[in-house]
Formats: structure tokens, C-alpha cells, sequence
């Protein structure tokens, strides 16, 4: 089950991917974070948010739900920040991927599911566009600052004692300008918008990010519920000597 916050359309690509196994994509629409926080709000009841969403937009208590995705595009992460921020509600969500969807703040609840993820207990998939601060609409940090810091803070709280390292993106999806990073189940695809400075020719606009996501869905999400075998590097996350002898950086952090 995959649940798809934020101004999103399910296109013919997000049916096209090859789950292995019957797989439900449910949107839930909306523009602005606002919205989507107001959203939270109302579906909040005795602290829980998970349930309520479930009920209204899938029609299933979670016990009846196999894997259970959520993912954003946008200003979903409203939505998503929110119900991560109730740890019996992130206990209950398997993976996340955020398509240029995470900005805005404080992140708290992203950064707690990245400090899963960094652990191996979920995985996470982030891609952003790097878009400039926009002080109007009360975003004051490009998109990349924004992501390095939920990263370097949920690197904090995991307690891993080494840093992100550079890896090789997945196919079918494009090498980002800025890298691929990742720790533990966490992945960060750094890229940036065309034209800038740093563009390599291989990267997407805010509003390409909608369409990416199907792309990163089928690179990531579709084997890590299929059983993908994602070796666990514990030396690099406790600072193990292995992992050091290996080629990972030492302890690194990704805000400079």
C-alpha cells in the first residue's frame, strides 16, 4: 500500500510500475503545506494521526495492510512531518520517499524517520531540486540546505558515529549533480535545477520531481518490498575500524 500526499496526479507511469505483487496507490490531494498540516490536525484523534488517514483515504484499519508506504511530492510534507512526529504512527509505516518535499520547518518528524532509516529499521528516500529560498512564501533555506540539515540532525539523534558517503544511484533514475548519498536505509539524490551552475544536464525542476517519483519508486521502493537484499553497513554507521580500512570517510557531516 502506498499512500501519495501532496498536489499529485497518479499518471500512467505510477501504474506502470512493476511491483511484483497487487500494490495500491492512494493519492491524497491538496496544494500548500498548510493545508496539509490542517489536514493532520483534523485527522488527529487521541494523539494518532495514521489510523484516521488510513480509515478515510484507504477504507482499511492498518492490521489489515501488508507493507504499509508513504510518500509525498511537494507540500505533502505537511502531512508527513506531521504523522512522524507520533512515534506509534512512524512505528507503523515501512518506507517513505520525499520527491523535493522537504522544506519548510522544523522537521522533526522526518528527521526522527531518517534516524530509522540510518538504522536500518526503514528505509527513506529523499530527492529535492535545490530550489532557492523563497522568503514569501516563508522558505528561507534552498532546498539543499534544508535536506543536509534534517540529515546531519538525524545523523545526530541516530548516534551513528561516521556520515553519509557517496554511492551510486540506482537505474533507471539519472546521476544527480550533487551526488547520491546514503546511510544505513537512508538515500539522498541530490539533484539540482536545470541550468544552474553545478547542472550536469542530468536534472529536474520542482514540478519534474512529480513524474521523477515514479522512477525512484521503481529504483528503490520496488525491491526494498520485494525482499531486496540491502547490505546493512554496520562498521560505517558505529565507526568500525572495517569500515574505515574499507574506503568510507571518517565521521563527516554533510553541512559544512
Amino acid at each position: 500500500m502506498v499512500v501519495f500526499a501532496g498536489p499529485v496526479i497518479v499518471k500512467p507511469a505510477f501504474d506502470a510500475i512493476a511491483w511484483g505483487r497487487p500494490t495500491r496507490i492512494v493519492p491524497v490531494v491538496g496544494a500548500g503545506s498548510s493545508y496539509f498540516q490542517q489536514l493532520a490536525a483534523s485527522l488527529r484523534r487521541d494523539g494518532r494521526i495514521l489510523p484516521s488517514l488510513l480509515e478515510r483515504y484507504v477504507g482499511m484499519p492498518r492490521s489489515e495492510i501488508g507493507r504499509l508506504v508513504l510518500c509525498s511530492y511537494s507540500a505533502g510534507w505537511g502531512l508527513l512531518n506531521e504523522i512522524f512526529q507520533v512515534d506509534a504512527d512512524r512505528a507503523d509505516v515501512n518506507a517513505c520517499v520525499l520527491s523535493d518535499s522537504a522544506f519548510g520547518g522544523p522537521l522533526r518528524g522526518h528527521e526522527a524517520f531518517a534516524a530509522d532509516a540510518i538504522w536500518g529499521r526503514k528505509l527513506m528516500v529523499l530527492t529535492n531540486s535545490n530550489n532557492a529560498a523563497n522568503a514569501a512564501l516563508g522558505i528561507m533555506k534552498t532546498a539543499r540546505e534544508t535536506v543536509t540539515e534534517l540529515l546531519d540532525d538525524a545523523r545526530d539523534q541516530s548516534g551513528a558515529l561516521l556520515g553519509f558517503h557517496r554511492v551510486q544511484v540506482r537505474a533507471p533514475l539519472t546521476v544527480p549533480s550533487g551526488g547520491a548519498w546514503r546511510l544505513g536505509k537512508c538515500f539522498w539524490l541530490d539533484y539540482v535545477q536545470p541550468g544552474a551552475a553545478d547542472n550536469t544536464g542530468n536534472d529536474y525542476t520542482h514540478g519534474e520531481h512529480h513524474d521523477l517519483a515514479a522512477a525512484v519508486w521503481q529504483a528503490y521502493l520496488v525491491p526494498y518490498l520485494s525482499g531486496w537484499p540491502i547490505v546493512f553497513p554496520w562498521g560505517y554507521v558505529l565507526g568500525g575500524a572495517a569500515a574505515v580500512g574499507g574506503g568510507y570517510w571518517g565521521y563527516r557531516k554533510l553541512r559544512h
